[in-house]
């Protein structure tokens, strides 16, 4: 009977453990109440009702900071936030709060507060400005003038109504720090020194490696505004990225000029058909290599880079807190991007204006109006092999409007970004080219930027990521406003980036495609803080992507590894993109331009099927290669079915054209309707001596391609001046073929050469 009895108790308690099992139990709701403001250490950004907003709109640089072991919130964002009044009296330097009828003065410097001008609080650490802001002991202004709890944890800041255990509830903890500290500004040399010691890496350790088809950047662009009339009014621009946001070039035309960088000079030619002579010459610095141009009116922006070898006898001084602390080389030195603003206004004569250079690499540039963008990135390992306590630490930058030398970026402008990988700094530059009396602006961040986009109000960094076996794409948006740079946001999504072109923001939203370790291809919309609002994930397995195009609520993706599909995406709800159509094509395109609504360009590659035959004549497929160059026409206007209008195959394998991993090779008119770009054509089936060399036009027009004609590349007779670049203009009716230091000018109808010039 008790065996009975025991037996039935287990079966009993063994239902109840099995009933409970399969009960789904919620995931634990955040222990933040919703009216709790939330503040990060060293962070710009505060969440309030779950949403991030910056802490000062007008200052980015406001932060709240440790000083003397006590915790320092600004004075302004506390008290507004808490339904209080604030005032600041500069006569008598005391910062003012009114609520409910109670009246607090905090006299600056001073470690106290009066209550309605009478009673003395003592505080632990004195009322002082930081960044043109007042700040207060958090405790302070917190428990004693507003009556709130205050619950501190690993830098967290929350101030509410109840006390919550950050440390307890992971899951918020997770969420603040993902949503505002991401990127924080480091008070000090010594706290920067710590982080650079804990997360730099050399990048032989750190850097994971991309196959070339991964890495390679093509160009899906979106044209720039050009004049409409085909006359001498009508010219090329440079074919970027937005509408209205400018990419530098080494060819720029204005209608009357042509622009050429030519290593360390940029010459400038008058170009008038059959007229072309050279008018003018920016002789570069001595040790500048010249890359890029940008050009407005009477403005012409060079851009750069040189290497400055620095003695160890030859020490730089850098400002920590009050202190100066000097910073010593060891027969070093440091590459910086060159940024020179000219006067063009007598061409034959230009004026240097304005000096501007950011320690690293050139990565990429923006103009919007009269303001130029700079992006340069340096590598930090070296610092971790120097690790003297008095290194210099900080990017080094030069406005020449300030000092004739680079110094140290300001602190207060330099972001870490904790839950980032760190061998880079990257630097963006902000440059007036209009008035060059105001100074530049320099923001800096840790991390090795990729690409960038940039359109009229944002600017978002890209930065490839490795985490637990998992390749990410790191990202941080930023707020521009002609030369005012600030961080908005961060974040971080699956996969890798293949370039610009898979990045686009459109009605507020962040479109991004990325092809993640194991070749699936994703795309994700983020809001302006970069939080996922929705994805398609494995659009397509087992492929990469390598072209991507976005248009308005449209996204275009082409994948390849056996076959070309083309996919056509909704992203009219931001939360539910969706595929809607695909089209299966040999071969792929790097390149996507679209010609109308309904109409997408690529260009890219043929493929050909390779066999092997055996001895009794049977032949088997050993997989594909590629073939020619491959222009195909989409017709897009039904996005469930898009169709295929016609196709142009030219050349065989192993030809190759600049346009398809660069955007900025391909010469657009402005009716949209002819297209050119400079080509190496192996001829089909034969060997690589035989050849095309030199540029290429071709007709899009009523759903067909159609090859215009083409100009043979012709071999320089001044082997001194020889360069090496090839591209195409046009103003009016008269095309320039600029070609490794000659321009040859040909009408545009008949491509009937009118004359040449070596420069």
């Amino acid at each position: 009977m008790k065996k009975s009895n025991l037996l039935m108790s287990v079966i009993f308690l063994l239902a109840i453990v099995l009933t409970i099992a399969t009960v789904q139990i919620p995931a634990a709701a955040s222990t933040v109440e919703d009216n709790s403001l939330i503040m990060h250490i060293n962070s710009p950004l505060v969440l309030d009702n779950g949403k991030v907003d910056r802490l000062d709109s007008n200052n980015a640089d406001v932060v709240p900071v440790l000083s003397d072991n006590r915790t320092l919130v600004p004075l302004k964002t506390v008290a507004e936030y808490f339904k209080a009044t604030v005032d600041y009296n500069a006569l008598t330097k005391t910062a003012i709060i009114d609520k409910d009828g109670v009246r607090y003065t905090f006299p600056i410097g001073e470690k106290y507060y009066l209550v309605d001008g009478k009673k003395k609080v003592e505080l632990d650490v004195a009322t002082t400005i930081i960044n043109q802001r007042t700040m207060l002991p958090l405790r302070a202004i917190a428990e004693q003038v507003f009556g709130q709890k205050v619950s501190y944890y690993d830098q967290i800041i929350v101030i509410g109504s109840k006390t919550v255990d950050l440390k307890a509830d992971q899951q918020t903890y997770n969420s603040i720090k993902d949503k505002i500290g991401q990127a924080l500004h480091p008070q000090t040399l010594a706290e920067l020194k710590n982080y650079l010691n804990s997360h730099a890496k050399s990048a032989s350790n750190d850097s994971k490696t991309l196959d070339s088809a991964g890495s390679a950047q093509s160009a899906e662009d979106r044209s720039s505004n050009e004049a409409a009339s085909n006359d001498q009014d009508s010219y090329s621009q440079t074919n970027s990225q937005v509408e209205g946001i400018d990419e530098a070039d080494i060819v720029k035309t204005d209608g009357q000029y042509i622009y050429v960088v030519t290593g360390q000079d940029v010459v400038i030619v008058k170009a008038n058909g059959s007229d072309v002579q050279e008018v003018g010459r920016i002789k570069g610095q001595d040790n500048v290599y010249i890359s890029d141009i940008f050009i407005d009116n009477d403005r012409l922006v060079l851009m750069g880079n040189y290497y400055d070898y620095i003695g160890s006898d030859d020490p730089i001084l850098y400002q920590e807190s009050s202190e100066k602390v000097r910073s010593s080389y060891y027969n070093t030195g440091r590459n910086y991007v060159y940024t020179a603003v000219y006067d063009t206004t007598d061409k034959s004569s230009p004026q240097l204006l304005k000096e501007v250079e950011a320690e690293g690499n050139f990565v990429s540039s923006r103009k919007n109006g009269d303001y130029v963008y700079i992006v340069a990135s340096q590598y930090t390992y070296w610092l971790m092999s120097n690790g003297g306590e008095d290194d210099q630490i900080l990017p080094m930058v030069k406005d020449s409007t300030v000092s004739d030398q680079p110094e140290p970026i300001a602190l207060n402008d330099l972001m870490i970004c904790p839950r980032q990988n760190f061998d880079c700094y990257t630097t963006v530059a902000a440059i007036n080219i209009s008035d060059t009396d105001q100074d530049a602006q320099f923001e800096s961040f840790a991390g090795s930027v990729q690409d960038i986009y940039m359109n009229d109000s944002s600017l978002y960094l890209s930065f490839y990521d490795w985490q637990d076996e998992t390749t990410m794409t790191d990202l941080i948006a930023l707020d521009v406003d002609q030369t005012s740079i600030n961080y908005r946001a961060g974040g971080a999504v699956e996969g890798y980036l293949l370039n610009q072109y898979a990045m686009d923001e459109y009605d507020g939203y962040f479109r991004i495609a990325t092809t993640t370790s194991d070749n699936g291809c994703n795309l994700y919309v983020l809001d302006q803080y970069l939080n996922q609002v929705g994805s398609a994930n494995d659009i397509v397995t087992n492929e990469r992507i390598y072209a991507a195009r976005f248009s308005g609520d449209r996204g275009y993706l082409v994948t390849y590894e056996n076959i070309d599909p083309l996919f056509v995406l909704d992203l009219s709800d931001p939360a539910n993109p969706t595929v809607t159509g695909q089209l299966e094509l040999p071969g792929f395109s790097n390149y996507l331009h679209v010609v109308d609504e309904n109409t997408l360009l690529g260009i890219g590659y043929d493929t050909e099927d390779m066999y092997v035959r055996d001895h009794d004549g049977n032949e088997t497929s050993i997989g594909t290669r590629t073939g020619g160059i491959k222009l195909s026409l989409f017709d897009v206007s039904d996005p469930n079915n898009p169709q295929l209008l016609d196709e142009y195959v030219t050349g065989g394998s192993g030809s190759y054209a600049e346009v398809l991993y660069n955007n900025k090779a391909l010469m657009v008119d402005s009716n949209q309707d002819i297209f050119g770009f400079c080509a190496t054509l192996i001829a089909d089936g034969k060997d690589y001596n035989q050849y095309f060399n030199g540029a290429l036009l071709f007709e899009v027009n009523n759903g067909s391609i159609s090859k215009l004609g083409e100009i043979a590349y012709e071999q320089p007779s001044d082997s001194e001046n020889y360069q090496y670049y090839q591209r195409l203009a046009y103003i009016g009716d008269t095309i320039y073929y600029l070609q490794d230091g000659v321009i040859r000018a040909f009408d545009r109808n008949s491509l009937q050469e009118l004359g040449s010039i070596s420069i």
